[in-house]
């Protein structure tokens, strides 16, 4: 089965290291939107209310996600 496969694969050849961090606020909600505006080049203005923004870091300028 397809899935089956494809988890095997995830296990066996993707570590945690390869999730880039995702951005959360101080009350443990993830900020999906803020990586949006990242990817976007738009300014993320509410920096000081995430507990870790350097996780936005790894969004910035990422060529993968950006359109043509």
């Amino acid at each position: 089965m397809l899935r089956n496969r494809i988890k095997r694969i995830l296990r066996e050849e993707v570590s945690s290291r390869d999730v880039p961090d995702i951005p959360y606020t101080l009350n443990m909600k993830e900020v999906e939107l803020a990586v949006k505006k990242i990817i976007h080049g738009q300014a993320v203005l509410n920096r000081d209310a995430l507990i870790n923004p350097e996780s936005f870091d790894f969004y910035t300028d990422l060529k993968e996600l950006k359109e043509d």
